[in-house]
């Protein structure tokens, strides 16, 4: 068929002419009765003209002929939701985002409907990720619409404050996708994440949380002065940001500033004396000091907060290596491993594997291991630790109570036989 006829019908709707751009679409699909995009058009006519039943089998009709395409659901989920059939309109956003996850509009939408069906915490996910992926496509407006929904659904404190105290501020809207760009940064995005921080800053978003999140994102590419300098910028607008002195405290110890990264790293704790990772940051400067005897004690501390800190056992088996506590570092590589196998992070998992070889290659006693067939298998997929596989019987047996031994072994290796890469 002829582009430019559909292109008419396009412009026609653009400018307003429904009834025109319904004709010219329907006209079309006399000639062309198995063209979705015909059908797709004039689903969005009838929907501009309030025909909202007809938009409906429009869609549905362009479905039928295109079934994997996410903008002809997100259309027929808008059309849905206008008609206040929720759970249609639900199913829908759903499977646009199952075939285009990187489409803003399908996950605002899903937060518009969340929040309409009183999911609060899945409206505050979806906002979120749909501010990030405008903020990728630096849509500046797009990214403010979605952070100004999620503002008025935080919990709000039930106790007013203190007489002749001032109250807390209410945090920017800004700052509620910093924690997701964090998680990029940790992913490997630093570059990436770094580059839209330039252009959120050039724009008018300078916050205390912009200038602490581009540092984080300096001190990964190795870029120690620049985040140096964002996180001292980060600390003068907020001198009570406790992770962003973390962070400096992390760079100035990389740069070799073990006095001044002591220092921050105790005004974080002073603020927030819970945060395990900041008990780990000091413990790892303590290391880089060659204080061992300090730096396991922090690490220990920061495993009573946190028992299923992985990062905490490896730093604290590796000061324990230094201490020539071998046993007891090989107990800690057998929790971290423990660990990193329950969250199916197979390199750090393997990585570990390597470690405790090394150290059994110093001597170590070993720990008695059952010589049946099936358990051999469950020691080879666990590299040969039986730490770790004792350690996941027991996972197992806290989660399935009331089971046979036999079947734990079972359970155990199936899992790991699924999860393996």
């Amino acid at each position: 068929m002829d582009d430019d006829v559909l292109r008419g019908g396009i412009e026609q709707r653009q400018q307003g002419d429904f009834a025109g751009a319904i004709a010219t679409f329907t006209a079309i699909l006399q000639d062309y009765p198995d063209l979705a995009a015909a059908y797709g058009q004039r689903a969005i006519a009838y929907f501009d003209a309030g025909q909202l039943h007809s938009a409906i089998s429009d869609y549905t009709q362009a479905l039928e002929r295109d079934r994997d395409n996410p903008k002809l659901y997100y259309g027929r989920a808008l059309v849905r939701l206008a008609l206040g059939n929720l759970p249609g309109a639900q199913q829908d956003v759903e499977s646009a985002i199952q075939r285009d996850r990187t489409d803003a509009a399908s996950h605002e939408l899903q937060g518009t409907l969340y929040r309409k069906q009183g999911n609060v915490t899945g409206a505050i996910a979806s906002f979120k990720t749909a501010a990030d992926l405008y903020l990728k496509a630096k849509n500046a407006a797009a990214c403010r619409r979605c952070l100004d929904k999620i503002a008025p659904l935080k919990p709000k404190s039930a106790a007013p404050p203190p007489l002749n105290s001032p109250a807390t501020p209410t945090p920017k809207p800004a700052a509620l996708i910093y924690p997701q760009l964090i998680a990029r940064i940790e992913a490997g995005e630093a570059e990436t994440v770094r580059q839209e921080l330039d252009w959120l800053l050039h724009n008018g978003a300078a916050d205390g949380n912009a200038y602490r999140c581009r540092g984080w994102a300096q001190h990964h590419l190795s870029q120690s002065f620049a985040a140096l300098s964002d996180l001292n910028r980060a600390i003068q607008l907020n001198p009570q940001d406790a992770i962003a002195l973390c962070y400096r405290g992390q760079v100035r110890g990389q740069m070799g500033e073990a006095g001044g990264a002591l220092a921050d790293l105790e005004a974080a704790l002073a603020l927030n004396p819970n945060a395990a990772g900041f008990w780990v940051a000091r413990g790892d400067i303590h290391h880089a000091q060659q204080a061992y005897g300090d730096a396991i004690a922090d690490y220990t501390h920061a495993l009573e907060l946190d028992p299923k800190s992985a990062i905490a056992y490896v730093h604290r088996a590796q000061a324990q290596i230094k201490q020539e506590n071998l046993r007891q570092a090989c107990d800690d590589y057998q929790q971290a491993a423990s660990l990193y196998c329950q969250q199916e992070d197979w390199p750090r998992y393997q990585a570990i594997l390597d470690h405790l070889k090394t150290l059994q290659g110093s001597s170590l006693p070993t720990a008695s291991q059952p010589e049946t067939p099936r358990h051999q298998a469950l020691l080879a997929l666990v590299g040969g630790q039986w730490g770790i596989a004792e350690r996941l019987i027991q996972q197992a047996k806290s989660e399935f109570p009331g089971r046979s031994e036999v079947w734990y072994l079972e359970k155990v290796i199936a899992d790991l036989e699924r999860d393996r890469p």
